[in-house]
């Protein structure tokens, strides 16, 4: 191969690889890209909305599924798929955010190591079958309305459910928020997560 052909070469596999490290996008309104072991699910339009869907049937990610160990979702996301983190055995805390309206089934299938579920929609999701199957034994769901949470599906899952102090106006919190962030729960903190790190309300890297 000439000096030439291998630059030729050595460029096109560059290119190659810079295209793949751009978030894909997927489903209505939607993209996904992995950083080292953590999943981002970002949203292009966030003041629009967001539905998890796939072509094939099987999330674009299934493939790493037992590597992530952390899974970032859109303020603006309305569903979440079929399987979506089936299997997923490193994950321990996911937050849904407040306004999911429907979690199909099998999202969260054989979670094993999921001890956590924050549910930030006051109105519970509809709640497909086995969602939460196979998670860790004493997974804890927590919930601003235990009352709420035992209808639409949530029923299946009673005694899981736990009452959390949140901040009650945490989607009001005076704190920009673009495609690259996100407001989740730790620990009833409201914590702000952008491209892996994490930020205080004030804009405080934690």
């Amino acid at each position: 191969m000439s000096t030439k052909s291998l630059l030729i070469s050595i460029a096109c596999l560059c290119g190659l690889i810079t295209a793949q490290a751009e978030p894909a996008d997927f489903g209505e309104n939607l993209q996904w890209e992995l950083r080292n072991d953590s999943l981002f699910i970002t949203s292009p339009k966030p003041d629009s909305v967001a539905i998890m869907s796939f072509l094939d049937g099987k999330a674009p990610w299934a493939d790493d599924s037992l590597s992530i160990k952390a899974i970032e979702l859109p303020d603006n996301l309305k569903t979440i798929a079929v399987s979506a983190f089936e299997s997923f055995k490193s994950i321990q805390e996911v937050t849904i955010p407040a306004n999911v309206t429907h979690i199909y089934a099998w999202a969260f299938r054989n979670c094993a190591n999921l001890k956590k579920v924050i549910c930030l929609p006051d109105t519970p999701p509809d709640l497909a079958t086995d969602v939460f199957a196979s998670c860790f034994n004493n997974l804890v769901i927590c919930v601003s309305n235990i009352g709420l949470y035992k209808n639409n599906g949530w029923e299946t899952y009673e005694d899981n459910l736990s009452l959390c102090s949140t901040p009650t106006d945490i989607d009001q919190v005076d704190i920009h928020i673009d495609a690259t962030a996100t407001k989740i729960l730790e620990s009833n903190q409201l914590i702000i997560l952008r491209n892996n790190e994490k930020y205080d309300v004030t804009g405080k890297k934690l």
